[in-house]
């Protein structure tokens, strides 16, 4: 079952709201966000209604995201392959793999963890691709509940080894590689960062963290 709340925890800032002089800029709604607010509420209200994991998972699918209007042509300027490999406990786990035609050799190798899966980070995905110098790997690990941790975590693991194993195929330099997470991928780079150093496995050059909710202190199993 998924169990929301009945009532938003988000507060709309009334206009006796006074930002702070450093950052204040940014508590400002973008036109372009206000004239679209009212229907991406709605659709998210018509997702989170669903009170079933499958039927949740079914609406939000995994369709190619859409690329803002003046973006790159998903379908021209990046070329894009799935691909699968043999987890530590012998699940078959698919690739995503992005890159533009036009790729150099010896790109940095950017692995992104989508929560739920490879678009829901689709377009950050396709504009990094774009850049000649970087191809983007997005890993379908397992989903709790029917798996729960460390079985996301050890996928989106070997799947990294995976890729530093088998650079030449995908024509990165195992020696750059950046990785990034978007909430609960957020959580899974974190601990593998830590995973990945404290076992001398491979070196990560950069990491982007979105929407991270971690403890100051964690532990990463071996």
């Amino acid at each position: 079952m998924i169990y929301t709340k009945s009532k938003s925890d988000y507060v709309d800032l009334e206009a006796d709201f006074k930002p702070l002089p450093k950052y204040g800029h940014l508590s400002q709604k973008h036109p372009a966000y206000e004239a679209a607010e009212e229907a991406i509420g709605a659709s998210y209200s018509k997702l989170y209604s669903l009170k079933d994991i499958e039927g949740f998972r079914s609406a939000a699918g995994d369709a190619d995201a859409s690329i803002p209007s003046g973006g790159p042509d998903r379908y021209r300027d990046v070329v894009t392959e799935l691909m699968h490999f043999t987890t530590r406990d012998g699940h078959k786990a698919e690739l995503k793999i992005y890159k533009s035609p036009d790729m150099e050799p010896n790109a940095v190798l950017m692995y992104p963890w989508c929560v739920g899966r490879h678009e829901v980070d689709g377009a950050e995905n396709v504009y990094a691709a774009t850049n000649k110098k970087i191809v983007v790997v997005s890993v379908d690990y397992r989903l709790a509940p029917e798996h729960p941790f460390p079985y996301p975590l050890n996928d989106s693991y070997d799947g990294l080894l995976w890729c530093k194993n088998n650079a030449s195929l995908l024509g990165v330099d195992p020696e750059r590689i950046i990785i990034s997470g978007s909430s609960a991928g957020a959580n899974l780079v974190s601990h593998a960062v830590t995973r990945a150093i404290s076992c001398l496995l491979l070196l990560i050059s950069a990491r982007l963290l979105r929407y991270l909710s971690s403890a100051e202190s964690t532990a990463s199993p071996g």
